[in-house]
């Protein structure tokens, strides 16, 4: 079994090197640059985001709690599903079943 896996950890070894040298590759006088990969942040940036972002607008609470759930913090998607797609801020923009009515059974 450990035979299994050392493969692996090499080859796993051999990538984190290979990103290190690809970071660092500035000459000695020079600083080492880093890459970061940017979150998206706003309508445009992600091609899911932006199906949520479309569907909250469309009055979609369902979406709107979803696309403040999976939206990275700080960003307008973020702020723009906080706020109900614009019809205001609320806990949950999921309408609540109304009083008197049974929950669907899920497990049926």
């Amino acid at each position: 079994m450990f035979t299994a896996t050392l493969p692996r950890t090499r080859t796993w070894l051999a990538i984190a090197v290979a990103a290190v040298a690809l970071v660092s590759c500035g000459g000695p006088d020079e600083p080492a640059q880093l890459a970061f990969i940017a979150e998206p942040q706003d309508y445009g940036d992600d091609i899911m985001l932006d199906l949520y972002w479309e569907a909250c607008e469309s009055a979609s609470g369902l979406a709107c709690d979803t696309l403040w759930r999976i939206a990275p913090v700080g960003s307008a998607y973020e702020a723009f599903a906080a706020n109900c797609g614009g019809r205001g801020p609320a806990l949950s923009c999921e309408p609540a079943p109304a009083v008197g009515s049974s929950l669907p059974n899920r497990l049926e």
